[in-house]
């Protein structure tokens, strides 16, 4: 085993300072893995998952390349998605997990997430040792604005009014979604509270508490207008257990705003796949 200790500077590279080999004091043998035959396809109703390749020692670029020394090492998993055969842009990876042989588990949220017709890939760091023969893959994936949503999982929050600096425009609009209370306290600005937590959050800040806590399921915001019907797009959202805060920055000019949020279940693939060490002489080509 290697341990480097890196030295960063503000506005500087990250440099390595000092390097120490040791051994591994649970050395032992442990079950090897056998990766799942190609292709490797999970279905879930009209959905299509297809697992593509799984690398790691990538950085954030696209195409993929080599981490800069200054840069976190990734991994990415790259997924086919057509939903009634038809390639589908509208399912977004939300979180994964990967568990090795060893007993080993790292569970992550995107780092970065790209979506494109029939396509998906996701990065994360840090991720297990590469050099197992496989590992086990669970990606879990929501809707994205492009989706198909039932009544029963909709909440509509209209003309909502922008409060002044440091005030609030309180709703108290409170609802069932999925077995979850919903309750949607109002929108915020500057050091407006809502509430007995103070969450933060960019520009004007919509609240929301649901109980309870979501675990298998996702609140997500699906449409964001003002009053004169133009799209308002995130600036900011953070979570600590049943609360969330969705911060905006409208347009100049706009007086309300009107929100479209889904609580919804997330879709989860299992896969189990043989990691890929990036090949930094591909770099460009991939």
């Amino acid at each position: 085993m290697k341990l480097r200790v890196y030295q960063a500077g503000s506005g500087t590279p990250r440099q390595q300072v000092a390097e120490f080999k040791m051994a591994n004091p649970v050395r032992r043998k442990y079950p090897e893995w056998t990766p799942s035959a190609a292709p490797a396809v999970v279905k879930q109703g009209d959905l299509e998952i297809r697992f593509l390749r799984l690398l790691v020692g990538v950085n954030s670029d696209d195409p993929p390349g080599p981490p800069r020394p200054d840069e976190e090492s990734m991994a990415r998993a790259e997924f086919g998605v057509t939903e009634r055969s038809i390639p589908s842009a509208a399912w977004v990876p939300d979180a994964i997990e990967v568990r090795d042989a060893t007993g080993n588990v790292a569970r992550n949220r995107p780092r970065s997430a790209f979506v494109g017709e029939g396509y998906v890939n996701i990065r994360w760091d840090p991720y297990l040792w590469p050099n197992e023969a496989a590992w086990d893959l669970r990606v879990e994936l929501r809707r994205n604005e492009k989706g198909a949503f039932g009544t029963n999982e909709l909440v509509e929050i209209k003309r909502l009014a922008l409060p002044a600096v440091d005030g609030i425009t309180e709703t108290n609009l409170s609802t069932s979604r999925l077995g979850h209370s919903v309750r949607v306290l109002g929108l915020r600005n500057g050091a407006g509270r809502l509430g007995s937590r103070h969450m933060g959050g960019i520009g004007y800040v919509l609240e929301v508490e649901i109980s309870p806590e979501l675990e298998r399921k996702r609140l997500t915001v699906v449409a964001v207008t003002d009053d004169q019907g133009r799209e308002v797009t995130n600036a900011s959202a953070s979570r600590i257990g049943g609360s969330y805060t969705f911060g905006y920055r409208p347009k100049a000019g706009a007086k309300e705003l009107n929100f479209t949020l889904a609580v919804q279940e997330v879709v989860i693939a299992e896969f189990r796949v043989k990691p890929e060490v990036f090949d930094a002489s591909r770099a460009g080509k991939e």
